[in-house]
């Protein structure tokens, strides 16, 4: 089955058939799609066997991640598993595969991954039975855990089977496809939202009131260190240039998109240098391509060298952890310019690291946990005004004191609020909860 729809994808001439048939038949259409959601199924690897060995006299959980890529929902599953694998058995699935994989499965006593693609739409009875069931008979199964609203197939195939489980929902209700996430609202046992504002914005587009909801923020996430990850020489020359301390240094970290607000940070950027301040702002994060990429990184490009203080800013690849971590001991100031972003872990990173991290109101969670210390107050500005974003920064940048009284209430409210070893105990503590009482949505 999967061979005919590959066959099809590949050949123009198949294809246009394909798609004209779908337009005229509809309910064919309906068919055929949920026939190549259950042959995706087919593409599972057989259940390779993990790190770790099975403790019978352990509860089993399985661990639904979205895909195996290096960015912010997949790294949190790695170190749930990490978390969950010192009180459980883990069986980690994966809907779509990426180079994080290999990184689960010390932690593991199980692990699926399909051989190509995704099976994330597969068919969720199909799910149950090809997967979910299998693991149940061969390990036990106790509760699942769904590491996102992409990873819903997992709280759908468990509500079939009258398994406990609970869904993190990192993402607002404004870009996330709306079906599947009012299916993970109604399967869960447990929603846990990163902040109420991401609640507000689910129970908003969807009407729901959402009971069974929990607030919680995710823990400050370790990275996976790759022996084969290299030091960056940009970074290393952008540091040698500004080893002097004097250069006031603000940082933007994500993967180059709209969604990132990066035309923010540079507005801001330019905004700030004009003043003739001794700075330097650095985005880090693939995607920046402006020789291939004419829909955003030519226009970001443009900008920086329209704005006249383009010795100022720099883009950079994406970092490994260890210069990621050098990079936030270096610098003095994150601006967290996304135009919606639940809770980054790079900001959470950042304010570990003692870093003020500029914000744009109800942009993220950050503007809700900020409100806790009159100091971080300071550095939340109404949404969207980049000016104001640059006139903080621009303080921040100029008094010494300023600085440090934030960067200690950065290292407070951190320490106090992104507590790993604690989100995991909660959510265990939920699932627990949930495998004793019975649902009730309603």
């Amino acid at each position: 089955m999967s061979f005919i729809f590959s066959l099809i994808n590949k050949s123009p001439m198949l294809s246009a058939v394909a798609r004209k048939i779908a337009r005229r038949f509809p309910r064919v259409k309906s068919a055929v799609l949920k026939m190549s959601y259950a042959a995706a199924l087919w593409q599972i690897n057989p259940l390779a066997k993990g790190g770790k060995t099975y403790d019978k006299s352990l509860k089993t959980v399985i661990l639904c991640v979205h895909d195996g890529s290096f960015t912010g929902a997949p790294v949190l599953g790695w170190n749930l598993a990490q978390g969950l694998s010192e009180t459980h058995n883990v069986i980690c699935i994966m809907l779509h595969g990426g180079k994080l994989a290999a990184d689960f499965m010390p932690f593991c006593v199980g692990f699926v991954v399909p051989m190509a693609g995704s099976i994330a739409d597969a068919d969720p009875q199909a799910f149950a039975n090809r997967i979910l069931r299998p693991i149940r008979s061969a390990f036990g199964l106790d509760y699942v855990v769904a590491n996102s609203v992409e990873s819903e197939i997992a709280v759908s195939a468990a509500a079939i089977m009258d398994i406990p489980s609970l869904s993190l929902i990192h993402e607002f209700a404004e870009y996330t496809y709306p079906p599947r996430l009012i299916k993970v609202l109604n399967s869960a046992d447990r929603v846990v939202f990163s902040s109420q504002l991401l609640a507000s914005s689910a129970r908003g587009a969807t009407g729901l009131v959402l009971p069974h909801a929990l607030i919680a923020p995710q823990g400050k996430c370790l990275l996976p260190a790759h022996d084969n990850q290299q030091h960056s020489s940009h970074l290393a020359s952008l540091l040698a240039d500004h080893k002097d301390g004097e250069t006031f240094l603000c940082i933007g970290c994500g993967h180059v998109q709209i969604r990132k607000g990066v035309d923010l940070f540079i507005a801001a950027a330019t905004q700030v240098l004009a003043k003739g301040v001794k700075a330097k702002f650095v985005w880090v994060g693939d995607g920046y391509d402006p020789e291939r990429d004419y829909f955003l990184s030519v226009w970001l490009k443009d900008q920086i060298q329209r704005g006249g203080h383009a010795e100022g800013i720099t883009i950079l690849p994406a970092l490994s952890a260890a210069d990621l971590n050098t990079l936030y001991e270096r610098a003095d100031a994150m601006f967290l310019s996304s135009r919606l972003d639940p809770l980054p872990n790079v900001a959470i990173d950042a304010l570990s690291a003692g870093l003020p991290v500029v914000c744009f109101d109800n942009a993220s969670g950050f503007s809700d946990y900020f409100q806790e210390d009159a100091m971080l107050q300071q550095l939340v500005v109404p949404y969207f005004d980049f000016i104001a974003a640059a006139e903080r920064i621009y303080e921040v940048a100029m008094s010494r004191e300023l600085r440090d009284n934030l960067s200690q209430s950065a290292r407070a409210l951190a320490k106090r609020r992104f507590d790993m070893d604690a989100y995991v105990k909660l959510l265990l503590d939920c699932l627990e909860e949930v495998s004793t009482t019975p649902k009730n949505h309603q």
